[in-house]
């Protein structure tokens, strides 16, 4: 039974192989042929088992095709720079917007040279260990030329153990305005005949700025202002429990009740739907809600909300320049701005 240095150093030497093979075919045109393996053996000095081992990795990464009795040759895609989209999601996590731009994000990264990589770390309160140290063996491998990774809540110590990894790291490279939410919520609730519109509104370090917008909204509309009728949520609890309480707190408080609300985003109003079904309040017959959500759950979930998005496809563009530039040495450490549009103007993800 081999020893496990033994064991060690052929892994090293196989690891090293591949770095070798995986740069000699970026230089050369998808097509190409490579040397014949005999001189692959004399120049990279190892066995031929090793050689095979490392060639047969690079045909299941799409890096090389094996030709029975003619020898090795690049693909299209051994042209591009390998990146890693980085996240700490487990698969059954992930909504059908996320689903979204990690498709988008695949099918679109070779219009910027690059091929993405999925990895997924675990859920947010316990990471996966045993992924997170295989994706550091991959970066120690030179896999990779970056890394991007797009988190919405913060995660402590995240971004400071990514760039710990030394590649070049495009962290929340877009980042979505929430100063539309209320406008276009607003504007939205008033053409499907609301008068009374109400907000549930949360964010982490509470200031003026949701409620001064909501304000604003409202007055551009012609719309009645009433102080308790912005509600903000504090950050302690989780969004669909925070949002199921303070809704109903809300309604109950309230002498005068409105026939529309903005909702924060999809957590919050997944609690308030709750709510609203609990005290039999009809929705959207005797409230009608909008809010920022993916396509997933307004369309199969709660299909009667006003679902406000941003566009996909774009959001996967703009994160995978800022990846390239990133690569070529571009400081810009400034995130891209999207705006939420309504969902009817969204373009459909194409099958």
């Amino acid at each position: 039974m081999p020893s496990r240095k033994v064991s060690h150093e052929s892994g090293r030497r196989h690891e090293r192989v591949k770095s070798e093979l995986r740069k000699l075919a970026r230089s050369l045109e998808p097509g190409s042929a490579l040397p014949p393996r005999s001189q692959l053996l004399r120049q990279l000095r190892v066995a031929r088992a090793t050689l095979t081992r490392a060639v047969q990795a690079l045909e299941a990464e799409g890096i090389l095709t094996i030709r029975p009795r003619v020898g090795l040759y690049t693909t299209v895609r051994a042209k591009l720079l390998t990146v890693a989209f980085a996240q700490y999601w487990e698969p059954y996590n992930l909504n059908s917007f996320d689903l979204a731009l990690v498709e988008a994000l695949t099918r679109y990264g070779p219009d910027y040279g690059l091929f993405v990589e999925i990895h997924m770390f675990g859920t947010y309160e316990q990471p996966d260990r045993d992924r997170l140290a295989a994706f550091h063996r991959l970066v120690a491998a030179r896999r990779y030329a970056g890394i991007l990774s797009m988190t919405s809540r913060p995660i402590s110590g995240w971004r400071a153990d990514l760039e710990k990894l030394g590649l070049p790291l495009a962290f929340n490279p877009v980042i979505i305005d929430p100063s539309s939410l209320e406008e276009l919520g607003v504007g939205l609730l008033c053409r499907r005949g609301c008068g009374s519109i109400a907000m549930l509104d949360h964010i982490d370090s509470p200031d003026a700025a949701g409620e001064q917008r909501y304000r604003r909204a409202l007055q551009r509309h012609s719309l009645p202002y009433h102080p308790e009728w912005y509600v903000l949520i504090p950050g302690e609890l989780p969004w669909e429990l925070a949002g199921y309480r303070h809704f109903r707190a809300a309604w109950e408080k309230w002498t005068r009740k409105p026939d529309g609300m903005v909702s924060a985003n999809d957590h919050v109003t997944q609690g308030m739907l709750r709510a609203a079904q609990d005290m039999g309040i009809q929705v959207p017959g005797e409230l009608q809600i909008a809010t920022h959500a993916n396509r997933g759950l307004s369309q199969f979930t709660y299909p009667d909300i006003v679902r406000l998005e941003v566009d996909v496809m774009r959001m996967a563009r703009m994160m995978l320049e800022k990846m390239r530039d990133k690569i070529k040495g571009d400081r810009d450490e400034t995130s891209a701005i999207l705006k939420l549009i309504p969902a009817e103007e969204t373009k459909r993800f194409e099958s």
